[in-house]
């Protein structure tokens, strides 16, 4: 019998303050765009540590195509080419913004 997957969610408000304005106009954008986003892996651990975390994964149900298509024209957003996306990988360089957050 496989083990029984748990799906936990924390509740933003609490640990906001450890969220760059970086990561927000990330999760601002994808929301506008009607897309999930998720931080992942070490990142995780930070955040329930209480540490602010210095380098973000993220999953999203957004294809890669479809992130590009997002970003593109965003002066606020950088693409940094890793030879990655070919497995579905981006790598993101956000800027400061003035995006307003909700």
């Amino acid at each position: 019998m496989l083990p029984s997957v748990r799906h936990y969610q924390l509740d933003q408000s609490e640990y906001s303050h450890l969220f760059s304005p970086q990561l927000l106009y990330l999760f601002s954008l994808f929301h506008e765009y009607e897309y999930s986003i998720r931080i992942v892996g070490g990142a995780v651990r930070f955040v329930l540590l209480g540490v602010t975390p210095y380098d973000i994964d993220l999953a999203t149900t957004a294809t890669t195509n479809e992130i590009l298509s997002m970003i593109q024209g965003d002066s606020n957003i950088e693409l940094v080419y890793t030879r990655a996306e070919h497995f579905g990988t981006l790598t993101l360089i956000v800027g400061t913004t003035d995006r307003v957050i909700d």
